[in-house]
């Protein structure tokens, strides 16, 4: 039997490993990979990961054995299915009435090929937004199937452009309302930088931004890792921590990101125009 102090440093360790990681993606990954070790460990480890979950996914990581339907989460907290955007991979589901796509010839390899671009009007709304680029026929076919897409290569036999008409339910890129963690340290950016095909996004900490989902999806992968120091193996690697941990409140619409959007691009010009002034 180990004696107790060695037991009480073992949980230390293992309670620093979890006790850090604020990102739901993240400790959902580092659940799955030591779900044997938590269901072994002592309680006192295992009502630490407990309130850690709680802390991070706003549900209990132990379910009460109960005939008792539990409470419905509160507004901005999971439900999984609705708050988290890396289990639905970051996409929504958007009805669209019309759907206007452009053919582009490209070269791949050797060959000339159709893309196709598409872009949509919502249903609900009337709004036109972006779907998807560089479509190969394949993927029209899945997306639309085979009479849909059979009208477009129709129509684009004489034309570089047009629309087609109906009820489409397509995943597209979705978006959230968010809230940045502060920084952990002096060594943190003052405000999160995150970048997706050439474009820059800078947001303020520990403030509501309406983020799309591609940009989440490059906060969740942007990660560092994560050290203790004991007296036996010194400085350690324990795992990874997200650099940009951020909690999500709701479910957003892309003309919410657009507005914020156009208001951040106005206060840079401002400061630019000072700057050079």
């Amino acid at each position: 039997m180990a004696p107790k102090d060695s037991q009480e440093q073992q949980e230390k360790d293992f309670i620093n490993e979890f006790v850090r990681i604020s990102g739901e993606g993240i400790l959902r990954d580092y659940e799955k990979k030591h779900r044997d070790r938590i269901g072994e460990a002592s309680l006192i480890v295992k009502d630490a990961f407990d309130k850690q979950w709680i802390k991070v996914t706003g549900n209990s990581y132990y379910q009460p054995v109960t005939t008792v339907a539990p409470p419905a989460p509160a507004f901005g907290r999971n439900n999984t299915e609705r708050s988290d955007p890396r289990s639905r991979q970051y996409r929504a589901n958007v009805v669209f009435s019309e759907v206007h796509w452009q053919k582009l010839r490209r070269k791949i390899g050797k060959k000339i090929k159709d893309l196709y671009n598409l872009k949509g009007k919502v249903k609900e709304t009337g709004a036109v937004r972006p779907i998807f680029q560089n479509l190969t026929i394949d993927r029209l076919k899945e997306i639309f199937g085979e009479q849909d897409t059979e009208k477009i290569l129709a129509a684009g036999k004489g034309n570089d452009h047009g629309e087609i008409k109906g009820t489409f339910d397509l995943k597209v890129e979705g978006y959230w309302e968010v809230i940045f963690a502060p920084a952990g340290n002096l060594n943190d950016p003052v405000d999160v930088q995150l970048m997706w095909e050439g474009q820059c996004l800078i947001m303020k900490r520990m403030t509501e931004v309406v983020l799309p989902g591609f940009y989440l999806e490059v906060a969740d992968n942007s990660t560092q890792d994560n050290f203790i120091q004991t007296p036996k193996d010194g400085r350690k690697k324990i795992g990874v921590i997200q650099k940009y941990p951020y909690t999500v409140l709701r479910e957003a619409a892309m003309e919410e990101f657009l507005s914020q959007k156009a208001s951040g691009d106005r206060i840079m010009k401002d400061k630019r125009a000072r700057d050079e002034g």
